[in-house]
C-alpha cells in the first residue's frame, strides 16, 4: 500500500508541476471516496498549497485544454486551470458573454477550445455504456460557488452550439440536483452525472462549468451580497462517445 501511495503522489507531483519552471510542494492528503453506485473505494492523493495562478479543470473526462497531460501529441496549454471566458473583466463587460468552452466570446471563431480551434481537435477520450457518467475536476484554488454539466450531442446537432448545450440543461448529478456546491474545498471534488434517457452519441461534448461566488454583486431582488452578479466563470468541453443509457447497467465506467 505505501508503494501505491508513494507512486501515486509521484504521478500527481508531475502532473501538477508540468510546465513550470519552479516546482511547488504538496501537502499529502488522502481521501478514500465509496461512491454509491458501486462497490469499490476509491483512493484520492492530491496536492494542495497555495498555487499562483489557476483554479479549475477537468481531468475526467480529461478536457481539451488539459489533454496534453496524457496525450503529449495534444497541443499544451500551461494554464489549462485557468480557462475563464478571457478574465472576469472580459466576462462582465460582455455581460456574462463566453465562448463556448471557456474563450473570450470577442475572438474569432473557430475559438481555440472550440471544435477546430488550437485545442478542439475532436479526439475522443472517452467511452460511457451505462445510466452514469464520472466527472472528476480539479478545484485548484478556492472560489466558492458551484460546478455543473451540460451534454452536446454532436451526432443531432452537427456543431457545437448554445442551442445543442441547451438540449437537457445541467444534467442531474448523484449528489443531489444539477450543481455541485464547492463550498470552501479544494482538490478532486468529483459526482457522477445522469446520463439523459435514449441518449447516444458517436462524438458528445461534455462541457463542465465552475461558477464562482466569492465577488459581491447585485441580486435580483436590488440587495447586494456576496455571490450575486457576474462571477468568475472556469469552463473546459472533453470530447466522449455514449453508446448508450442502459438503465440495467449502473456500473458506468469509472
Amino acid at each position: 500500500m505505501a508503494l501505491v501511495v508513494a507512486q501515486s503522489f509521484i504521478k500527481l507531483y508531475r502532473f501538477v508541476n508540468a510546465g513550470r519552471r519552479k516546482p511547488i510542494s504538496c501537502i499529502v492528503i488522502t481521501a478514500v471516496l465509496t461512491s454509491p453506485l458501486t462497490t469499490r473505494n476509491h483512493q484520492l492523493i492530491f496536492g494542495q498549497t497555495n498555487f499562483a495562478e489557476g483554479h479549475g479543470m477537468l481531468l475526467d473526462p480529461v478536457g481539451r485544454s488539459s489533454r496534453w497531460r496524457e496525450d503529449r501529441s495534444a497541443p499544451a496549454n500551461y494554464d489549462d486551470s485557468g480557462v475563464n471566458c478571457g478574465s472576469l473583466g472580459t466576462f462582465a463587460s460582455l455581460g456574462g458573454k463566453c465562448g463556448l468552452c471557456g474563450d473570450d466570446y470577442n475572438m474569432r471563431q473557430p475559438r481555440p477550445h472550440e471544435l477546430g480551434g488550437k485545442y478542439g481537435q475532436g479526439v475522443i477520450v472517452k467511452e460511457y455504456n451505462g445510466k452514469y457518467l464520472w466527472v472528476g475536476p480539479l478545484i485548484t484554488a478556492n472560489h466558492l460557488g458551484h460546478w455543473s454539466v451540460e451534454l452536446c450531442n454532436l451526432d443531432k446537432f452537427g456543431s457545437e452550439s448554445e442551442s445543442c448545450f441547451a438540449e437537457h440543461g445541467e444534467l442531474s448529478l448523484d449528489v443531489g440536483g444539477t450543481r455541485y456546491d464547492v463550498g470552501s474545498r479544494t482538490g478532486f471534488l468529483n459526482a457522477s452525472a445522469i446520463i439523459p434517457s435514449g441518449t447516444h452519441c458517436n462524438h458528445c461534448v461534455l462541457r463542465w462549468k465552475y461558477v464562482a461566488g466569492n465577488n459581491w454583486g447585485l441580486c435580483r431582488d436590488g440587495s447586494g451580497h456576496l455571490g450575486c452578479g457576474i462571477q468568475e466563470t472556469f469552463v473546459s468541453c472533453a470530447d466522449i462517445k455514449i453508446q448508450g443509457n442502459v438503465s440495467e447497467n449502473t456500473s458506468g465506467n469509472f
